[in-house]
C-alpha cells in the first residue's frame, strides 16, 4: 500500500510540473497574478463539478471545522507570489530549490509532532538518511541548472539583502506548502475528498482576486486578442489532479515522505518539460549534476519509503 500511494504522490508532483508551465504561458499573454487567478477559478469550477458528479462527501459539515482547516488554499497563494517574486532575483533553480528544502523540513517537523491532524510518525535513522539524500539531490538540480542557466552571474548584481529577504521568503513559501497538504486532509476528512479540494480552490481564488488588482492598478488585462490558446486556460485542472492526489496520499504516506514523492514527480516532470522545451519553455539541455540530482532524491525517497514500511 505504502507502494502504491507512493507512486500516486509522486503522480501529485508530476500534474503540479505541468501546471507551472501552463500558467506561465498564460501570465505572458496576461501577467503572472491573473494567470494564477485563472488557474484557481478553474480549477475551482472544475473541482465543483466533480463533486457533483462522484462527490460523496458532505459540504455541509463546513460548519463544523476550525479556521485552520479552511485556508489550504491560502497556503498555495502564497506560494505562488514568493514564487513569482523569488524568481527574477534568485533565478529559478535556486528559488525551486530553496523552497523545496522548506517543504521537506516542514514535512519531517510537522510529522514528528503530528501536527495539522497528521499521525505523529517518529524519526528513524532510515527517514534521516533519507532526508539528507533528498536534500543533497535538491543541490545537485540546483548546480546543474546554475551550469546551464549562468544565474551565479546575475545573482552577483543583486544587493545582498534583497537576495538575503527572498531566500528567506522561499524557504517560509516552502513550509506553507508543505502545511497545505495536510491542512486540504484534514478539512477532507469533514466534508470529503473533492469538496475539500473545491474549497481550497476558492480560497486561493479569493486570496488572488485583491494581488491581480494591485499588480493591474486597480484594472484586469483583457483576455481578448493576446493569443491565449484554449490549453492556456486548463492549469487549474492540473492543480485540481495535483490537490487532490496530495490530500488523498498525505494521511497515508505523512508529511515528510508525501512531500518528497512529490518532489520526484516534480523535479522528473520540470527536467523533462526542460529537455525538450514542452509547454513553450526554453530548452534546457540536461547535464550529469541534474541527472544524478535526480538518482539521489530517488535514492532518498526509497529510504523515506523504507522507514515508513519498517
Amino acid at each position: 500500500m505504502t507502494i502504491f500511494m507512493s507512486i500516486l504522490a509522486i503522480l501529485s508532483g508530476l500534474c503540479f510540473a505541468i501546471q507551472g508551465p501552463v500558467n506561465t504561458a498564460l501570465g505572458k499573454r496576461t501577467d503572472v497574478f491573473q494567470a494564477t487567478m485563472i488557474s484557481f477559478c478553474g480549477g475551482a469550477l472544475t473541482s465543483l463539478l466533480l463533486v457533483f458528479i462522484i462527490g460523496k462527501g458532505d459540504i455541509s459539515c463546513l460548519r463544523m471545522a476550525k479556521f485552520w482547516q479552511l485556508i489550504g488554499g491560502f497556503y498555495g497563494a502564497v506560494n505562488v507570489s514568493v514564487i513569482i517574486a523569488a524568481i527574477p532575483v534568485l533565478g529559478a533553480a535556486l528559488a525551486l530549490s530553496i523552497i523545496m528544502l522548506g517543504q521537506l523540513f516542514a514535512g519531517v517537523f510537522i510529522d514528528a509532532f503530528g501536527l495539522l491532524g497528521t499521525v505523529k510518525v517518529e524519526i528513524s535513522i532510515w527517514r534521516i538518511i533519507g532526508i539528507i539524500l533528498v536534500a543533497a539531490g535538491i543541490f545537485l538540480i540546483y548546480f546543474g541548472s546554475s551550469k546551464n542557466q549562468s544565474e551565479e552571474k546575475s545573482k552577483s548584481k543583486r544587493s545582498q539583502f534583497i537576495v538575503f529577504l527572498m531566500l528567506i521568503l522561499s524557504f517560509v513559501a516552502g513550509i506553507l506548502g508543505a502545511m497545505q497538504s495536510p491542512t486540504n486532509a484534514s478539512l477532507a476528512s469533514l466534508v470529503g475528498n473533492w469538496e475539500s479540494t473545491f474549497i481550497s480552490f476558492v480560497v486561493g481564488f479569493i486570496v488572488m482576486i485583491p494581488l491581480c488588482l494591485i499588480a493591474g492598478k486597480g484594472k484586469l488585462k483583457k483576455l481578448t486578442n493576446v493569443g491565449i490558446k484554449p490549453w492556456m486556460l486548463i492549469g487549474g485542472l492540473y492543480g485540481v489532479g495535483g490537490i487532490f492526489l496530495s490530500l488523498f496520499t498525505v494521511m497515508k504516506l505523512g508529511t515528510a515522505l508525501q512531500v518528497a514523492c512529490g518532489m520526484v514527480g516534480q523535479l522528473s516532470g520540470g527536467i523533462l518539460i526542460d529537455s525538450f522545451g514542452l509547454i513553450q519553455t526554453p530548452k534546457v539541455k540536461i547535464n550529469i549534476l541534474r541527472f544524478l540530482g535526480l538518482l539521489v532524491i530517488l535514492s532518498g525517497v526509497v529510504f523515506v519509503t523504507l522507514a515508513a514500511m519498517l
